[in-house]
């Protein structure tokens, strides 16, 4: 195996190309933040963004994104924005962690949100948590079956929680993707004064991490997309949100609503109409990122197993 490391920059249209190839010949890479686009949108703002491409009898044979320590390791993914880490990788190929980071000329990786399923890595897990889904493989209908089996009366209240906004502010409508970047600011400005109210640091005050999303919402690829989900009420926007698609998962990142419409649980509801529409455009399920927050917990019907752990060159 032999691996060259390239600036994410560097990444041209044949090498995103065969990127995109291998990612699809395995479902474990399904996630778009393992896709080529996600990560030359963070490196577009970035210098510390890196691939390593590894090679196989003059054959391109896997991709491992990584952003550099100062101290020469690899840090966890999610300094870099993305909920996902993986080494892509045809299956057919034989490699291993240890060759891999020192044909990048790293001295160990830290990673937090890995695919767990990966063998060659797993000696290397601390530990190991979940990812929350929704899982539409068997439709909408079966979705429901599922939360309903678990005596939730969530998907009950929705629809009481729909018809009153419906009838106090008008008809609602959901459209999957919005274009208009005026959208696309809104709802920035509705997340950032949730990140205030809560304590949290806003994202967006960072240049490059707005910057980062202005150019997912941009991309309009086959294999990779940013969506832009709006619901309306009359003609007023009540909550967004700004995700990524591949061909088969939709990626739930940036949520947030008007809080003049917090009653009606708007986020909810636009959650369900994604729910309502992942058939219609191949989406085999919603992954809500990491962690176990309460309106998770509500929702997730699946799991995607992710692993942390870390990986030092003696």
């Amino acid at each position: 195996m032999r691996v060259t490391v390239i600036s994410a920059r560097e990444v041209g249209d044949s090498e995103r190309e065969q990127w995109s190839r291998i990612q699809a010949s395995d479902p474990s890479y399904a996630s778009p933040c393992l896709a080529p686009q996600f990560t030359c949108a963070i490196a577009a703002k970035r210098d510390d963004i890196f691939v390593g491409v590894l090679e196989e009898a003059s054959r391109i044979t896997g991709f491992f994104p990584f952003q550099r320590t100062s101290l020469g390791g690899a840090s966890p993914s999610k300094r870099r924005m993305a909920d996902y880490e993986a080494v892509i990788v045809r299956a057919d190929v034989e490699w291993s962690a240890e060759a891999l980071l020192r044909g990048c000329g790293l001295v160990g990786w830290e990673f937090e949100t890995l695919i767990a399923s990966q063998a060659q890595l797993q000696p290397y897990h601390r530990e190991t948590s979940t990812s929350p889904i929704l899982d539409l493989r068997r439709g909408f209908e079966a979705y429901e079956s599922d939360i309903r089996g678990t005596g939730s009366r969530l998907l009950k209240k929705l629809h009481w929680q729909r018809r009153a906004l419906e009838r106090e502010h008008g008809p609602v409508r959901y459209e999957p993707h919005v274009a208009d970047v005026a959208a696309l600011h809104w709802l920035m400005r509705c997340k950032s004064a949730q990140y205030r109210r809560t304590g949290v640091r806003d994202h967006f005050a960072t240049p490059r991490i707005a910057a980062v999303v202005e150019r997912v919402h941009g991309t309009q690829d086959t294999d990779f997309a940013g969506s832009l989900s709006v619901l309306y009420a009359g003609d007023e926007m009540v909550a967004g949100h700004l995700g990524a698609r591949s061909p088969s998962v939709w990626h739930y990142w940036f949520p947030s609503y008007d809080r003049r419409f917090a009653k009606y649980s708007p986020g909810s509801l636009l959650l369900i109409e994604m729910a309502k529409s992942a058939e219609s455009i191949g989406m085999r399920y919603i992954d809500l990122g990491q962690g176990l927050e309460e309106y998770k917990l509500r929702f997730m019907n699946g799991s995607v197993a992710i692993a942390a752990g870390s990986i030092v060159l003696r």
